[in-house]
């Protein structure tokens, strides 16, 4: 792991300790590790290892992460869109059924 933190500090720019490590996927009966995401200073790259040369690369492009709190504002406005899309669902509904009631 301290591979793949120092290499991600330096592609990221972003120093060691604002990294966070996740291991995304393991191989073998000592599970060991073959794939790490690693999140930092606003973005996020995968890192997949090669045993055959004992390497961390890159397996992702680095790209855009979002904070916590962007994850939050997002979930937030899919919840109040599906809220607005049912009113406005219901809405046509209501106005249908006065249609043929009259």
């Amino acid at each position: 792991m301290k591979t793949v933190t120092a290499r991600a500090s330096f592609e990221l720019s972003c120093p060691q300790d604002q990294l966070e490590l996740t291991v995304l996927s393991t191989e073998g009966a000592r599970k060991l590790a073959n794939q790490i995401g690693v999140t930092g200073c606003g973005q996020k790259v995968v890192y997949v290892y090669f045993s055959s040369t004992d390497t961390w690369t890159p397996d992702s492009a680095i790209t855009p992460a979002m904070t916590q709190r962007e994850e939050a504002y997002k979930e937030q406005k899919a919840r109040q869109d599906q809220a607005a899309e049912e009113e406005r669902r219901f809405e046509e509904q209501q106005s249908y059924q006065r249609g043929v009631s009259q």
